[in-house]
């Protein structure tokens, strides 16, 4: 069983014992069968003249339901409450907020980190320059977070133009943001890279890779007017990044390195065509 343990406090990322709030939550298994529910447990700490409000966990495409919520005990100077969850849905790749808490006596709200979970058995994926065949339709939240980057990146060039200043760079937003994801775990920092270049190519291109899952992708790219190097990189990015979502394939320093490589060609094959 592996036991995937975050904690957060009213003040920063650790908990104690002198905290006026503090919340942990942690999943008995980070990826389970098809048709397997995934258990999620909060346990929630607090003086009790906080009076907290706690909010239940939230994940985009899953069915949460409370299988056990214990009375609050007292833990030395503290009450402490613990709640069981199960969490079901097709299978995929999903974000879960395990907790939202507020308290009139705390400035803003309180949530423990995000929790990366699987269900389900991924397709063993083909190698890295041939086309693979992951599930046909991606996790809700995966668009979400490409729309949020497009919505980002068309506000961004907005607000520039009406300061009649040079506008926004396509390429130097992307490769900040390709910069900022090599930071993240290697399963969401993958999500990431796929994501980035699927919103470069639709600003650049119009390219309606965002609506497509990695397959469809591909097929749109062997009829489209790229550049043919620059669709060999495309389709080394997503192919790569689709073994490392669905198979979990790859992922050490050369995988990303050589990630890192094909992207700077995508847009070096653009320069290179003006």
């Amino acid at each position: 069983m592996m036991l995937i343990w975050l904690a957060c406090t009213a003040q920063d990322a650790s908990t104690g014992s002198n905290e006026p709030i503090s919340v942990e939550a942690w999943v008995e298994d980070k990826q389970v069968g098809s048709d397997e529910a995934i258990d999620l447990h909060v346990q929630i700490r607090y003086l009790p003249e906080y009076s907290p409000v706690i909010l239940p966990p939230q994940a985009e495409g899953l069915s949460i339901e409370l299988v056990e919520s214990a009375e609050a005990m007292w833990i030395g100077t503290q009450q402490q409450q613990l709640f069981h969850y199960e969490l079901s849905g097709k299978d995929g790749s999903y974000t879960v907020q395990p907790a939202l808490v507020s308290s009139d006596m705390v400035d803003g709200e309180l949530e423990a980190n995000l929790i990366y979970v699987d269900i389900g058995t991924a397709p063993q994926a083909a190698e890295l320059a041939q086309a693979v065949s992951p599930p046909q339709s991606q996790p809700k939240w995966i668009w979400s977070l490409a729309l949020i980057g497009v919505a980002v990146l068309i506000g961004g060039i907005i607000v520039y133009s009406r300061r009649r200043i040079q506008p926004i760079d396509p390429r130097a937003f992307a490769r900040q943001n390709w910069t900022q994801s090599k930071d993240l775990e290697p399963h969401p920092r993958a999500v990431q890279a796929s994501m980035i270049v699927r919103e470069y190519l639709w600003s650049q291109h119009q390219a309606p890779l965002l609506e497509l899952s990695a397959e469809e992708a591909l097929r749109w790219l062997d009829s489209s007017t790229l550049p043919k190097r620059m669709r060999k990189q495309i389709q080394e990015v997503l192919t790569a990044t689709d073994r490392l979502k669905f198979a979990r394939q790859g992922g050490g320093e050369s995988f990303f390195r050589d990630l890192d490589v094909a992207f700077e060609d995508i847009l070096n094959v653009e320069v290179e065509q003006e």
